[in-house]
């Protein structure tokens, strides 16, 4: 079993008494992220079938680092083509609802970093090192691997060598090839897309020193969250094997006059919630970033079909729409689109999951 942790406060921890500080243990202090921006989302309902034009024959998402940061693209054109696509877009005003908290711990460690940095790093090993909130890591060589019995941050699920002359960047495409891989891995690992789960995925690579040195490999590290707007990592013990928090049903506020939300988290689908998390999409590839108009139909590509099968449905039934959020942009290696359920009148909100809904009533509160 994997034991959960709260992830550290704002303050450096500090050691056990009787150890010394952590850079003497060799392991750096966790390093902290700044504050995590807002998501901002974009609210659809009136969604045409699946398999319609509208959504399949075009071509085809925003996150500081490896959360999702999503730009709101409620503009008079974009309003004139989503009309258009049979989609509409309403202003939002949602109930904040309130989330857990977690527990600080203080971590402990025993190992030492591995000796041999040319060495490509096992898989099912964890490390400890500082937190990381982005999906790129270049220096993974300085991350002490500890035993996974022991409280870490990241499991490592997968790793290899890297077929380059040169060491790859965090937008360079090998990254993204990289980072695909990793994804993979993931989804075998957890059963899910990690995003599907309170989980953080990052592709660490060796330094430019580490690299010039022979380390020519990657690791695809794993790691908890507490909630879905935080990419700083839990301390665990054990592995997120079996372990990891599926996403369902979700609390979160309203910002920005109610085009965008922010606080998402987890909640039980037999509590009174705000929403639910339907499906886990990819942007299309070949996405035209400059166009408003094109980034929602991308969204729309990415989402439409499976939250259509998620609800049981044919068309979106009057009353729900989707909240889109999207990655920061074309260079992000997490391409994801999230793809939330809500109430269209966001005043109301749910008692149960939307999950094979079909023809049934809606289960608002």
């Amino acid at each position: 079993m994997s034991t959960l942790n709260g992830p550290d406060g704002p303050d450096q921890p500090t050691p056990p008494a009787g150890q010394p500080p952590y850079s003497a243990q060799g392991y750096p202090p966790p390093a902290y992220p700044p504050p995590q921006q807002p998501w901002l989302v974009q609210p659809m309902s009136g969604m045409p079938a699946p398999g319609s034009p509208e959504i399949l024959s075009s071509p085809r998402p925003n996150n500081p680092g490896r959360t999702v940061a999503i730009v709101l693209a409620v503009v008079i054109p974009l309003v004139a083509v989503v009309a258009a696509l049979g989609l509409v877009i309403r202003p939002n005003v949602l109930h904040a609802a309130p989330r857990a908290t977690a527990t600080v711990t203080t971590p402990t460690v025993t190992s030492s970093a591995t000796p041999d940095i040319t060495a490509v790093p096992a898989v099912g090993t964890c490390t400890f090192g500082p937190d990381s909130w982005d999906n790129f890591q270049d220096h993974a060589e300085t991350i002490a691997v500890v035993p996974c019995t022991e409280q870490h941050p990241f499991e490592t699920i997968a790793s290899g060598t890297v077929d380059a002359d040169a060491r790859p960047t965090q937008t360079s495409p090998t990254a993204h090839q990289l980072f695909a891989e990793c994804e993979a891995a993931a989804t075998e690992f957890l059963g899910s897309p990690f995003r599907a789960t309170l989980t953080t995925l990052v592709l660490a690579l060796p330094s430019a020193g580490a690299w010039a040195n022979g380390a020519h490999w990657y690791r695809c590290d794993l790691g908890a969250l507490p909630t879905m707007d935080t990419r700083r990592p839990l301390r665990t013990t054990g592995s997120l094997k079996g372990n990891a928090e599926p996403i369902t049903c979700l609390f979160w506020d309203v910002i920005n006059d109610g085009t965008g939300i922010s606080g998402v988290d987890s909640a039980s689908c037999s509590q009174v919630h705000d929403g639910e998390l339907a499906a886990v999409g990819t942007m299309p590839a070949d996405v035209d970033w400059t166009d408003s108009d094109a980034l929602l139909h991308g969204e729309v590509t990415a989402c439409g079909v499976k939250v259509f099968d998620f609800l049981g449905v044919t068309r979106l039934p009057d009353g729900l729409t989707i909240w889109f959020s999207r990655p920061s942009g074309p260079d992000a290696l997490d391409q994801t689109v999230l793809c939330m359920i809500a109430a269209t009148d966001l005043n109301k909100r749910f008692t149960a999951s939307l999950q094979g809904l079909g023809s049934n009533p809606i289960p608002f509160a």
